[in-house]
């Protein structure tokens, strides 16, 4: 099966380059073929009423309305349909334009794990993330408000834009806190010790983490949890740490300004030439570049 490249940032969505952000709205979307398509946006594809089959990369799974399905940067997807189709609004994230506001402490640790902000960051845990919300969700209302805002664009309409967006990104967390988030069965026989130490990582990244301390949380030997952390998550248990150091870092940097130093300390590194290294590392360019918008 081919994959057709999509370049939804030269498509006409002029609010994707200007806020980073851009909706389309299908009512009654039918396709009952199987076309894989690659996009060069993060996408999601809130099916609103109906069902379908949702592919994420090699990942098939049943998508019933209300749900959000999330494709990351890189990724392919495809949504098949019945003949009575499927009401389906696209919601395109520009992950480097986007400002993303800051949330709640207990939502903004989640914005990482749904939205990873480079594709370097996507893991085998967070690579097909699939929400299946109740049918009173505030999410509908609010999605069909930020497609009006950009679509109309009337006076005012970027800072009611970013209102919405921040508003749906607040109900997306609220929804994966209180048990949306579809979990991937894992087959590990030690998953629920692993998805411990995960959970206390996101929750304590900051903090300093030493193996000694994750093994005696999982209950396992310090050698046996570096192999299995890395079959469980897709990368090393320091990888995965240092990574969820460096996306909030990112998140940091563009919504205040303190100085680097400041959240570097604040996001777990306590030497600021090792987090820039990190940084550099992870995102291709220096902390100040970033935090200017530059490559």
């Amino acid at each position: 099966m081919s994959v057709r490249e999509i370049h939804v940032k030269k498509k006409k969505l002029p609010t994707l380059s200007e806020l980073g952000v851009a909706t389309e709205y299908f009512p009654n979307f039918v396709n009952e073929k199987l076309t894989i398509h690659r996009l060069d946006v993060v996408l999601l594809s809130f099916i609103m009423r109906g069902s379908c089959i949702h592919q994420i990369d090699s990942v098939r799974y049943s998508a019933n309305g209300p749900s959000i399905g999330i494709t990351h940067l890189d990724q392919t997807h495809c949504i098949i349909t019945g003949p009575d189709g499927a009401d389906i609004m696209n919601i395109y994230l520009d992950m480097e334009l986007l400002s993303l506001p800051e949330l709640a402490a207990p939502l903004q640790q989640l914005i990482p794990r749904l939205l990873p902000l480079n594709p370097r960051f996507v893991n085998r845990l967070n690579r097909v993330q699939q929400l299946d919300l109740p049918k009173d969700t505030a999410l509908t209302s609010l999605a069909q408000m930020l497609d009006r805002e950009l679509q109309d664009r009337r006076p005012g309409w970027q800072d009611a834009a970013s209102a919405y967006m921040r508003l749906f990104l607040t109900e997306l967390c609220r929804a994966a806190r209180s048990g949306a988030l579809r979990l991937q069965e894992d087959p590990h026989p030690s998953a629920s010790r692993l998805e411990r130490v995960r959970a206390y990582i996101d929750k304590h990244f900051r903090e300093p983490l030493t193996l000694e301390a994750l093994s005696k949380l999982a209950g396992l030997s310090p050698t046996y949890l570096c192999r299995a952390f890395r079959a469980y998550a897709g990368k090393p248990l320091f990888t995965y740490i240092q990574e969820r150091r460096i996306q909030a870092a990112m998140l940091a940097l563009r919504q205040s300004k303190d100085k680097v130093i400041t959240i570097a300390d604040r996001c777990g590194f306590n030497d600021l030439s090792h987090f820039n290294r990190c940084f550099r590392k992870f995102c291709g360019r220096t902390p100040v570049v970033y935090r200017q918008g530059g490559e």
